[in-house]
């Protein structure tokens, strides 16, 4: 039996909106800060890998762009990252023409670009990290094998924004629109 045979693999690409904010934002002094939401962007590429054996399930990898932010008071904080998500999935028929489908996996995120700091917050500017790691948890139906719409929520498990006795992870939810060949 060859390698081709028992695994099968396809490629796509999306693109879509997201929806961010920040959670656990209170200092060491107890502080919270009101932080507003922010509609960003995200497109990218995935590639899907399924064993011919394993019939539902299969591995996606991809890379992403994502613009994220926040606002508070008069001031937005924008940044744009590189992601790159592992996830395994399961995919079920429903109809000839409709499959229903859930992904979930960890995320590791690289801040490429953007204001990365929170002006205002004296000790708290210059406190963006560079790297960052999420939990993703997505849903979606795939139409005609192809066409891809897809709902997704992700969890910061390290912080976006950090310096002493501050730390707040991103919250993001996503919709995308995908082709898968």
């Amino acid at each position: 039996m060859s390698y081709s045979q028992d695994y099968s693999f396809r490629f796509g690409a999306k693109v879509g909106f997201n929806y961010s904010d920040l959670y656990s934002m209170k200092d060491d002094t107890g502080s919270k800060y009101d932080f507003t939401a922010y509609h960003g962007y995200t497109w990218g590429a995935f590639a899907e890998m399924r064993k011919e054996s394993l019939e539902n399930l299969f591995l996606r990898g991809g890379v992403n762009f994502s613009k994220r932010g926040v606002g508070y008071g008069n001031n937005e904080t924008t940044n744009q990252y590189i992601e790159i998500p592992i996830q395994l999935g399961y995919k079920c028929k429903v109809a000839s023409f409709l499959n229903a489908y859930a992904l979930a996996g960890p995320s590791v995120q690289f801040r490429t670009y953007g204001n990365g700091y929170l002006k205002g917050y004296s000790n708290h500017d210059k406190a963006t990290q560079k790297v960052i790691g999420v939990g993703e948890a997505n849903f979606g139906l795939e139409f005609f094998k192809h066409i891809q719409v897809e709902g997704g929520y992700q969890y910061g498990f390290t912080p976006d924004y950090k310096s002493s006795g501050f730390s707040a992870k991103n919250s993001t939810f996503r919709l995308t629109f995908g082709l898968a060949f």
